[in-house]
């Protein structure tokens, strides 16, 4: 697909490049014939420099009203996109990145904001081959040692293969589990809205409580009861004793959702649905739940 270089505005007055230089040196990397010669390069290297030399006057020099008269909050991205070009500068050069930006912001304060007292602070920045990263990462899951996985590994394993990540994002109890499911109802069914959550410790032995009762597009009774694992059937029973303590299978409908681990490279959330004596059954991917979820 071709880049859209329209936005680089070739038109603009010459500053560092030229208005022939930005065209040039934005179209050679598409492959046009407009390539540039060793002296454009020659050019444009020591334009660059004395561009850089000028912004440390401007820095230095420029009053502050004149900066606000130059930039406003619509200018972020063009601000970035300087300090990425001496952030890549440092990087070609090896010095370490972390090192001059803690001294220009040293030395922002000390030259412009000799008023205000700059506390200790530092910059640290994590960097690391991403596919060993991930190895790394998948070992640790492999190996139920989870809490030793680093945020960097953790990322580079996102990037590489996020269904890795599954057993990572499963809910650890009962009560995480359930509070995930009703908290993001909807992504099971739109149309359901939870009107009614019954704590585990209102239960008692003379009456079945369920997890949760919520009302459907229709007006109708809904109650839920969800399983992170055990015995489904023995769930099925106790949803269909619900049902019936609740109107019976003609007025309530049931559902009951339940972690399913069958496949360990994706685990799944299966809802069974009972309506009138008849059951159906559906099945979503975890990741997908959890990419449409709020977070715990």
């Amino acid at each position: 697909m071709q880049e859209d270089t329209s936005r680089y505005d070739y038109d603009r007055p010459n500053s560092i490049l030229t208005t022939s230089y930005r065209e040039r040196l934005v179209t050679e990397a598409g492959g046009s014939d407009k390539d540039l010669t060793p002296k454009h390069r020659q050019r444009i290297r020591e334009r660059t420099l004395d561009g850089a030399k000028d912004l440390g006057l401007l820095c230095r020099y420029l009053d502050d009203h004149d900066i606000q008269q130059t930039f406003n909050s619509r200018s972020r991205e063009k601000i970035i996109n300087s300090i990425c070009f001496f952030l890549r500068v440092s990087s070609i050069l090896d010095e370490p990145i972390e090192e001059v930006l803690e001294e220009a912001i040293d030395r922002i304060y000390s030259e412009q904001k000799p008023q205000k007292i700059l506390g200790e602070g530092s910059v640290q920045i994590e960097t690391a081959n991403r596919k060993t990263a991930a190895k790394r990462a998948k070992k640790k899951i492999a190996e139920n040692d989870e809490k030793s996985v680093t945020p960097i590994e953790l990322q580079a394993l996102a990037e590489t293969d996020y269904r890795q990540l599954s057993p990572l994002s499963i809910p650890r109890s009962g009560e995480e589990f359930e509070q995930l499911i009703l908290d993001n109802v909807t992504v099971i069914d739109d149309e359901l809205e939870v009107i009614d959550r019954h704590p585990k410790d209102s239960s008692s032995e003379a009456t079945v409580v369920p997890d949760a009762v919520a009302k459907n597009a229709q007006n109708k009774l809904v109650v839920i009861e969800i399983k992170r694992g055990g015995d489904r059937e023995a769930a099925e029973r106790r949803l269909h004793r619900l049902i019936e303590e609740y109107g019976g299978a003609e007025n309530v409908h049931g559902i009951l959702v339940t972690l399913d681990n069958s496949d360990e490279q994706q685990p799944s959330i299966r809802t069974y649905r009972y309506a009138e004596s008849t059951g159906q059954s559906s099945r979503i991917g975890l990741n997908e739940f959890l990419e449409n979820a709020n977070p715990l």
